[in-house]
Formats: C-alpha cells, structure tokens, sequence
C-alpha cells in the first residue's frame, strides 16, 4: 500500500459452528461473483498495536501497530474506521512504512494532525529495534496477536493474466489474554488502486450467498475486537466465549458487539 492512502474494505465475519471449515472453503474458491481468484503466498502475521497508557491514541480512535511478516517490520497507523450501511465498504487514512527512525517521524507528523501530541523520538533512534524506540516516546504494546493470512488477487474471469482489481484474504486471527486463547476468522475483500467500490459489494455478496448465514458483515476492526475480548475474557463468563479448539463461538460476536456498541467505548 502506498505511504498514505486510503484502505477500502468490506469485512465479513465467520459466525459459525464450523469457522474453520468455513475458512478453508472460502480459501479453497477458484471463482466468485464473476471474477477469478488467483491464490499467493500465505502470510504468517504477527500485529503488536502500541499506545500510551492512557489509551491517547484510542481515544482519538487511531492505531498505530509494527507488523511482523516476510521477514519485514511494517509501522502502520490507521484512522477511524468511516462505516456505510451493513454491507457496503468502510474506509479509513492508512499510513504503512517499512520501519525506520524516518518512519517513526513521519507517523508522528500525521498522528499530530489527529490531535495526538507525541514527544520527538529520541537521537540515534535503532531502526532495528522498534519497541525500544516507541517506548522512549511513552508507547507500550496493548495488544499482541497472531494471524494466519490466506490471499488471493480479485482479477476479471475474461482477463487470464490480468491486473488484480482487489484482494480476498481469510485471515484466522489468535488473540491472548489474561492466560486464555481466542480464535477469530474473517473474510476482507480490500480494493486496489481505482478499484471501484462496487466491485467490494459485488465480491462480498456473492460470498453472502455461497454461505448463507455464515459470512455477516462485521462492522469492527481486528483491533476493537481484540480490544472487545481482552475486556471479555476477564470477566466471569469467560468459558462461554470459546469452543473446542479456541474458536469464537457465535454468540460471542453478540456480547462483542454490544460491548463496542457502548457510547462510551472508543475502540470501535
């Protein structure tokens, strides 16, 4: 993704008794909706979401992560996520760099225009190591999660060798807290460059149809789920949110909701 731009997504939650099965069929998909997918590399993904401990960033509904994939660390800062009507695609400012004191500088240049006042990073910043770096600006590592990605590229049936218009990917997401595991799949359909948005709806709905009642629209970021759980998982009805494996039950997704849905909340 280019250094500022806009991420175009629409996302769809696995909400099934059978995520897993879900997951591997959608990724097993050779067609949908009229276009051709055209399967890469999976991604092993390691997300570490930084903020201070005031939870500034939250507040002003950003996040700032490292990611950790290919052997390369990304710095990504994202905005509030702008959602449409169920279904249709959320967008939202996306910054993404290869990690580098210049990477850190530039993000704090743009969190400043959201009204996030972070001190300058410090002298001889180590582009190697981040955390040390983000640590010295008074940032600490609020979440911590695993993702096993699956991508394919969204390219025109009539178009052998054609350019990618957008990107599937069935992302199975691992969160951790207060000692407990929680599985989480989903389903992102994102746009590429001058991809027009109803070719998201169009791709998404055709997905909704294939599995009817197991692919939803999930208004909530991988982040304000994590944020959700770590909230839920503390809390006394703990067991109930998982089954057999990790996986998020059903109707787990109903006490998330309600919990992001709280006016109070700013995770979302």
């Amino acid at each position: 993704m280019p250094e500022d731009s806009r991420e175009i997504e629409i996302a769809l939650l696995i909400r099934s008794g059978r995520p897993r099965e879900v997951a591997d069929w959608v990724a097993a998909l050779a067609a949908v909706g009229g276009y051709r997918l055209v399967p890469r590399a999976s991604q092993a993904i390691r997300d570490r979401y930084v903020d201070t401990p005031d939870r500034l960033l939250r507040r002003h509904r950003a996040g700032l992560r490292v990611r950790e994939v290919d052997g390369r660390r990304l710095l990504t800062l994202k905005g509030e996520r702008r959602r449409g009507a169920p279904g249709e695609p959320a967008d939202r400012m996306e910054v993404e760099l290869p990690w580098s004191a210049a990477a850190l500088a530039r993000v704090l240049e743009v969190l400043a225009t959201l009204g996030v006042a972070l001190p300058a990073p410090v002298a001889g910043v180590d582009d190697g190591d981040p955390f040390a770096a983000l640590a010295a600006i008074g940032l600490e590592v609020v979440q911590d999660r695993s993702n096993r990605r699956r991508v394919r590229d969204v390219v025109a049936r009539e178009e052998d060798g054609g350019p990618a218009l957008a990107e599937l990917v069935v992302d199975s997401v691992r969160y951790a807290f207060h000692g407990r595991e929680a599985l989480h799949h989903e389903v992102e359909v994102e746009a590429k460059a001058h991809c027009d948005p109803a070719l998201l709806r169009e791709v998404a709905g055709a997905l909704r149809e294939r599995f009817p009642g197991e692919l939803v629209p999930w208004p909530h970021s991988k982040q304000a789920t994590g944020a959700a759980l770590e909230a839920l998982l503390g809390g006394p009805e703990a067991d109930s949110l998982t089954g057999p494996g990790g996986d998020l039950e059903p109707e787990a997704y109903d006490r998330i909701a309600r919990f992001l849905d709280e006016p109070m909340d700013a995770a979302r």
